[in-house]
């Protein structure tokens, strides 16, 4: 599998572990998931030239905005996924840490509180919402699980791609033991007597 694919799955599983995780609050804490059909709306919104709105809930609406926001989500999740990996290089991919991927995935945090909650009218960093300060903390442990989900993806798929070459390994073996018994009948057919897998061995 390709370092590319390799790094989209990472983005894919990181962002399916943020989900999880709003799934999880909604579930115990009652805490509203994100609403992605108002980030469908801002980016349909984007195509005409804007950017920043003074709220985005009394933007003009548009027919599949939630399903625009969902492939937004993801398609964010993949292109920081593939950023990490330009930057720390593909090497992670093959011994995946934590700390590096956590500490990116803080950081994209700015992304958020500088463009999409400007965008959506909400403040720079959520500072025009009622309670700024209790959502940059759940952004904190969102974007904190999401690094822990491009983690355990990317270790997940180095056990799949251990198990696939331990699973390849034995046809080499087999190809070798033939060749070495082949190579024995042929010895020993040249001295007359026939290979006899009962008083051989290897």
């Amino acid at each position: 599998m390709s370092n590319l694919l390799l790094a989209t799955a990472v983005g894919i599983g990181g962002t399916v572990f943020m989900d999880l995780w709003s799934v999880l609050l909604n579930r115990v804490f009652a805490i509203a998931p994100p609403n992605w059909g108002l980030v469908g709306r801002w980016v349909f919104h984007l195509k005409h030239g804007v950017v920043f709105h003074s709220d985005i809930q009394i933007a003009q609406e548009t027919a599949g905005e939630t399903r625009i926001g969902w492939a937004f989500h993801y398609g964010v999740g993949i292109i920081y996924s593939v950023l990490f990996i330009a930057l720390i290089g593909a090497d992670w991919l093959r011994e995946p840490s934590f700390l590096p991927v956590w500490v990116f995935s803080i950081a994209t945090i700015a992304a958020g509180c500088f463009l999409l909650h400007l965008g959506l009218g909400l403040g720079i960093a959520l500072s025009k919402t009622p309670n700024p300060h209790f959502g940059r903390a759940m952004g904190l442990l969102g974007h904190t699980v999401f690094g822990l989900g491009m983690w355990c993806t990317a270790l997940l798929l180095k056990r799949v791609q251990e198990h696939r070459s331990d699973r390849s390994e034995p046809a080499p073996v087999a190809k070798i033991l033939a060749r070495t018994i082949l190579k024995m009948q042929f010895s020993s057919s040249l001295n007359g007597a026939a290979f006899d897998p009962k008083t051989n061995c290897l």
